[in-house]
Order: structure tokens, then C-alpha cells, then sequence
């Protein structure tokens, strides 16, 4: 079992896989050294325990609300053996005159994966624009599935080196211990 530091911005789509621990108290701590270092501290945090849905499996989830609205830290708790899905699409499927059809309703993406945005209707999901009210052929399904998979080859250095970081300043840059990490950094009852 590990532990997986997630960053949401719900505003923005964006979910990051920041990086995974043995056990919880290292997650923890590598959050309150991220905002040590950069002399971030939160009015407050509040942890919430409930379970999310990844690539049709349930898992244990805690969300750290440290403040603003729309962004959260989350802690996942998965197998060993769990990979992250850096982008991950929300599709409809229905059958038109024997051909099946995908309507793309929404996606999450890796802040580090590029060219994904969404303006109102139209997702641009790894640099291909897909209207969400529109239908798609299964050849536009395979060439976003593509673009995904090209997209986070571009982005898996990137993603390394912020795993990396978030270790190095966890063991190198920060001489608090652990636990002192833990009681001076998140505070908050476990709600849920």
C-alpha cells in the first residue's frame, strides 16, 4: 500500500499527482514542507475521509481544505502497484446506425501534461478541440487517445523531477522531524 500526494484545482480541471509515500505522516509532512518553503501557512485546514472512483476502482481518500475554494490536497491510499492517470476523459458512448459514437463531456488533467483547457463547450484535450455537445466517430476517440498518451510521454521528465522535489525537500531541506511536521503544519479533526 502507498500513499498519494494529489493538488485539485477544480476550477481548472487540473488534478496532480504529486508524489507517493509509505505511509500517510511522509505525505502529510511533504505538504507542510511544500508550504514551508514557500512560506505558505494556511488560516486554516480541515480533513475530510471519503472514498474516490480512479479507472473503475474505489479507494480511500482524505481532502485536506486548507483555504481557498476550488483547490485541495488529497491523500489517496492505492496498491503498490497503482499507476496515476494523467489525463483522464469523462465520455458518453451511444450506437448511430451501427457505428458507436463518443461525446467527450469532460476531462482532468496533470497540471504538466500540456495543451489541456477547457472553454465552455470545447475541450482541448492534449491539443485536440472536442465540442462536449457533439458526437465523435470511433476515429476521432482513437486519435484523443493518442493525443493523451503523446501528450504524457511529453510531460512523464517533468512529472519525475516534481516527484523528486517533493522527496528532496521532504528529506534533505527540512531538518524538522516528522511529527513536529505534522502538528505544526496540518492541523484539523478527520471529518467523515
Amino acid at each position: 500500500m502507498k500513499v498519494l500526494v494529489v493538488w485539485r484545482n477544480c476550477l481548472k480541471h487540473k488534478r496532480s499527482f504529486i508524489a507517493s509515500f509509505e505511509n500517510k505522516d511522509y505525505a502529510y509532512a511533504s505538504i507542510w514542507a511544500w508550504w514551508s518553503k514557500h512560506n505558505y501557512k494556511p488560516e486554516h485546514t480541515r480533513l475530510f475521509a471519503n472514498k474516490v472512483w480512479v479507472q473503475g476502482q474505489q479507494y480511500e481518500r482524505v481532502i485536506i481544505d486548507y483555504g481557498p475554494h476550488h483547490m485541495f490536497y488529497e491523500l489517496w491510499f492505492v496498491p503498490d502497484d497503482f499507476e496515476p492517470a494523467y489525463v483522464e476523459v469523462n465520455i458518453e458512448q451511444r450506437k448511430w446506425n451501427g457505428e458507436t459514437q463518443y461525446r467527450f463531456v469532460g476531462f482532468v488533467s496533470d497540471e504538466l501534461v500540456p495543451y489541456c483547457s477547457r472553454k465552455d463547450d470545447v475541450l482541448c484535450i492534449c491539443g485536440l478541440n472536442c465540442n462536449s455537445t457533439r458526437w465523435y466517430s470511433e476515429t476521432h476517440y482513437e486519435h484523443v487517445q493518442k493525443a493523451i498518451k503523446n501528450a504524457i510521454e511529453i510531460a512523464k521528465p517533468a512529472i519525475k523531477v516534481r516527484s523528486e522535489l517533493s522527496h528532496h525537500s521532504l528529506i534533505e531541506d527540512d531538518p524538522t522531524p516528522v511529527h513536529q511536521q505534522l502538528y505544526f503544519g496540518i492541523e484539523g479533526d478527520l471529518i467523515g
